[in-house]
């Protein structure tokens, strides 16, 4: 070997030495970080966990939740949130920043159940009450209740209760975490068949967490219906894709290839949930019928079968399994056909009413809403400004908002269709704000980071749970109705005045359940509730008074606590009932005589 050759390979040695250094230091800077990011984590949880020890519910007040926790409860969640997004601009991997949102989804929107240890939410009882019915007649009573004229849900959750011997109360406890993070499966995949950027990805997935505060999560129809239409909506912008014309506009690259035989597994698939979504709930396939045909009228769905096939299971739903229905309430719906206006005074002025903190916090509500829908929108035309014609991501935002015309929903097609175009309005908040800490150095990146999520906690959190003071069933509430069922004979009238508490959850036909009471707290409150009791036949009549109940008159009726507190005391001191159950939370009072 020459003395040239044999410089040439001690320089290429020592390269490849340096090369290995390098890629050492890198490797363990690499190392580090991640360790670092894990104990991020694992520092939230247990702050976090060790926070709510100290929460006790019945200090709570009209602006819910967020008056009992402490600050370090939403300290603790920001910091998680703080590290999906530190994660996803270091590229960190994917089983860390699952974990890390999978741990701030499930403390944020299980908060409420992990701090309760009864379902909360009157409605999810009745809920159990309808799927008990179900699982005990074998049959369905569309003229019990409207919701049993879209039984798919009950039908299932009594499938459940028969065949695997759940008991549903239980099985709701958990369902607000279990539903939060489902609902990110289908929606990584939605935001995947958009952008091959890594970050907007997993904030898209976080800045979804944070806005739906909507808390339709329970065991519900809904809840079970919005997973379909995510599910949906993914496989078609996966599969069933057009590309947008420009590179660089969200959903430009070509859609995953399927063969024939795949794309028809995938339609059939498609209808099946279709077909589960139509029967079991009442506004979902309304949003998927107009999402759908949204996206194909603008050229970015290439098949309209899935729009055709929801079209036609709406219409034969509507015409034969839920007309009974549609034909006894045609006129209250076709009253509000068309009313833009007074459809959305009913699902958004009307609502800022009650006590002033439920007052305060519903402003706050609209306010945060309106945050999240002018980032996106600012983001939205600096793309067009770009030339960007972001049309897909449009249509998808736009195409709930105007069922609002057809029918207020309770007062709530508002926030029902804010919920609808979540997956679009997360998207758009998370790629801005992915260009704007990109653009922000180092140091003021993480000042701006932890800032920004201690905000949004904080937004969210006052959101989701600023009606918790009424949401909430307490265990003496669960005990009390309990104690009411075991001495009502079966045909006895049940009444309470608002109808929120935890009844009904069994035997929902076996009595006459009443709650149509307006309290003033005058002696005239006693002539109306006898009026009420002994209306009709009944073996016995029952009242029962509960501090949920309480709470609710006072932050949505104005009904204050001085004048509840005489209501009872006029019924206590009447002579005419008997008192069945009195604990620190409800009472029960039966009534002793027929006659007034």
């Amino acid at each position: 070997m020459t003395v040239a050759g044999a410089g040439q390979l001690a320089r290429d040695d020592g390269r490849n030495r340096t090369a290995t250094v390098v890629a050492a230091v890198r490797g363990t800077g690499s190392l580090r970080l991640r360790a670092a990011q894990l104990a991020l984590v694992l520092v939230a949880l247990a702050a976090w966990s060790a926070s709510l020890a100290h929460v006790d519910l019945t200090r709570i007040r009209d602006m819910g939740l967020i008056t009992v926790l402490s600050p370090v409860t939403i300290l603790a969640l920001a910091l998680l949130a703080a590290g999906v997004v530190w994660g996803a601009l270091t590229d960190a991997p994917d089983w860390l920043l699952t974990g890390n949102l999978v741990a701030f989804a499930i403390g944020s929107h299980a908060l409420g159940s992990i701090l309760e240890s009864q379902p909360a939410l009157s409605v999810t009882w009745l809920h159990v009450g309808f799927a008990d019915y179900v699982a005990t007649t074998g049959r369905v009573d569309p003229g019990l209740d409207a919701r049993f004229s879209w039984p798919g849900f009950f039908d299932l959750a009594a499938f459940l209760q028969l065949a695997a011997g759940v008991d549903l109360r239980r099985l709701a406890v958990p369902s607000h975490g279990f539903f939060a993070v489902l609902d990110l499966l289908p929606l990584a995949a939605i935001v995947r068949s958009l952008t091959r950027d890594r970050t907007v990805l997993w904030l898209s997935l976080l800045f979804f967490t944070l806005a739906n505060w909507i808390g339709q999560e329970y065991l519900s129809p809904q809840a079970l219906a919005y997973f379909f239409y995510l599910t949906i909506l993914a496989m078609a912008l996966t599969w069933f894709r057009r590309p947008a014309g420009r590179p660089g506009t969200a959903g430009s690259a070509p859609g995953t290839r399927t063969t024939p035989v795949q794309r028809g597994v995938l339609v059939g698939v498609g209808c099946l949930l279709v077909v589960a979504t139509v029967v079991s709930h009442q506004l979902t396939p309304f949003m998927l019928v107009a999402t759908l045909g949204a996206l194909w009228i603008v050229r970015r769905l290439t098949s309209l079968t899935w729009v055709l096939v929801t079209g036609a299971m709406i219409t034969g739903w509507l015409s034969y399994a839920a007309w009974p229905f549609v034909s006894g309430h045609l006129s209250e719906l076709l009253a509000t056909l068309g009313g833009l206006g007074s459809n959305l005074t009913s699902t958004v002025a009307n609502r800022v009413s009650g006590s002033p903190d439920h007052q305060l916090v519903v402003a706050l509500r609209l306010a945060y809403t309106g945050v999240l829908l002018a980032f996106a929108g600012a983001w939205f035309l600096r793309r067009w400004r770009l030339g960007h014609r972001e049309l897909l991501l449009a249509v998808v935002g736009a195409a709930p908002w105007p069922l609002i015309a057809l029918n207020p929903y309770g007062g709530e097609m508002a926030l029902r269709a804010f919920m609808f175009a979540l997956p679009a309005v997360a998207f758009m908040c998370a790629a801005a704000a992915a260009a704007v800490v990109r653009a922000i150095p180092n140091w003021a990146r993480v000042i701006a980071v932890l800032a920004a999520a201690c905000a949004l906690t904080a937004a969210f959190i006052l959101s989701r749970y600023g009606n918790e003071r009424l949401d909430i069933m307490r265990p003496d509430e669960v005990r009390a109705v309990q104690a009411m069922y075991a001495a009502a004979p079966l045909g006895s009238v049940l009444f309470a005045p608002t109808g929120n508490l935890p009844w009904r959850y069994k035997d929902v036909t076996s009595y006459d359940y009443q709650s149509d009471l307006a309290i003033t707290g005058g002696r005239a409150d006693l002539g109306s509730l006898l009026t009420i009791l002994t209306r009709g036949s009944h073996p016995a009549a029952f009242v029962i008074l509960t501090r949920s109940e309480a709470a609710f008159e006072e932050l949505l009726n104005g009904v204050t606590a001085p004048t509840w507190a005489a209501f009872e005391s006029t019924i206590r001191g009447s002579g005419l009932f008997d008192v069945v159950y009195s604990g620190p939370d409800a009472s029960v009072y039966r009534l002793r005589s027929r006659t007034t």
